[in-house]
């Protein structure tokens, strides 16, 4: 991407800031030391920008009647979010999720604005792109190899997996900004690293606790769609929000685990939806109409229905202003048309239905906040709002 990556460098400059330095200095001492795991991964910035650029392209081109230009761009953007699929880190992951995303607002503009400018052939090559198999499984391996090396170099080793946090260890986490710094005297940052290191859990169940979040994590994984219709699911993947100090490595590795299903469960419907509207406008060119149902789209047009999060049931479609709207019946579960709740024009599905509170509630019928209206999926909610 135009980037120069160097393992040499003496002042920090643009052409320096992706690099290590060479040699890693060697010492003593374990505070000083470099860690075991040093992961870079500098080209997601640069994809995530060069991805706007092809989402713009992606435009521009449709706008001009380019289709096959328009194809090239879009076939790029899932290109990036392909090659983050393989790198087996979770904020790779993620990006990657955001790239397809924009693929998907994308292909929502081309439909609305530039009608017919795809032919029938390059709808069905841009729903191949799309159903193509990506992201299957959130990669956790990464992780597990962060917390076993901070454990290593933080944590004394008794030779049967357990241990205590040292003094060097409180150092490199201080260092690392993962406990709160403390100003003052010297006195007042000792008795402040003793009061944390002694609340700070033992090695093996720092061990023990990892490996609780993990089976937690792969069971929410596992199940899907499920976690929004099944209250066992309600319960938080990280049990350890009261323990911050306790359990505070764990806590910085992990902290984002409890969104995770719900942002793969997020992009599997959004693309999902996708492929949907791809097919309900071949539909509309065969027949003159869109479809009243997605069923009415298998076997011709689609292998089958997509799965509302929700019910179990399709997803389902609606006609608005003269074009295909995609959705699930939201969390209230009943059907508003394809009309989302007034409040909550972005909302996310969240587990158990726990939803925040509106500034008003009086202004909703329901008193936990849970929004009264549906989860449009295609296009997304926020170009519509826009």
């Amino acid at each position: 991407m135009g980037m120069l990556f160097s393992t040499k460098f003496s002042e920090d400059t643009d052409q320096s800031r992706f690099s290590m330095p060479d040699p890693i200095p060697d010492s003593a001492d374990p505070a000083d030391q470099d860690w075991v795991i040093s992961v870079m991964l500098p080209y997601l910035i640069p994809q995530r920008e060069l991805s706007r650029w092809l989402a713009f392209d992606a435009r521009m081109r449709a706008e001009a009647g380019d289709a096959a230009g328009a194809l090239e761009s879009i076939r790029a953007l899932l290109g990036f979010a392909d090659q983050l699929d393989g790198d087996l880190f979770i904020i790779s992951t993620l990006v990657g999720y955001a790239i397809e995303a924009l693929a998907v607002e994308v292909v929502s503009v081309i439909l609305h604005e530039y009608g017919d400018v795809f032919s029938d052939d390059e709808l069905i090559e841009l729903a191949h792109m799309f159903g193509s198999p990506r992201f299957l499984k959130i990669p956790f391996d990464s992780e597990r190899f962060t917390v076993e090396d901070i454990l290593q170099r933080t944590f004394t080793d008794d030779g049967n997996g357990n241990g205590y946090i040292t003094n060097e260890g409180m150092e490199m986490l201080r260092d690392a900004r993962w406990f709160s710094e403390h100003s003052g005297s010297d006195l007042s940052r000792t008795v402040a690293t003793v009061k944390q290191m002694m609340l700070v859990a033992p090695r093996r169940e720092q061990l023990r606790m990892y490996e609780i979040i993990s089976a937690r994590m792969n069971l929410r994984e596992a199940a899907g769609y499920e976690i929004y219709r099944n209250s066992i699911y309600t319960t938080f993947i990280v049990p350890i929000w009261p323990d911050e100090y306790k359990y505070y490595l764990l806590y910085t590795v992990t902290g984002a685990y409890d969104s995770l299903p719900q942002n793969k469960n997020t992009r599997r419907a959004r693309v999902e939806s996708c492929v949907a509207a791809i097919a309900c406008e071949l539909y509309r060119r065969e027949n003159g109409t869109y479809p009243g149902t997605l069923e009415e789209l298998v076997p011709q047009f689609l292998p089958s229905a997509p799965e509302d999060p929700f019910t179990g049931k399709s997803l389902r479609v609606s006609v608005v202003d003269g074009y295909a709207v995609i959705y699930a019946v939201g969390p209230d579960g009943d059907d508003d048309g394809g009309v989302m709740d007034g409040h909550e024009l972005s909302f996310r599905p969240q587990v158990g239905g726990i939803y925040r509170h509106y500034q008003d509630p009086t202004q909703s019928r329901f008193l936990d906040g849970t929004p009264d209206g549906d989860w449009v999926l295609f296009p997304p909610p926020w170009w519509i709002t826009h």
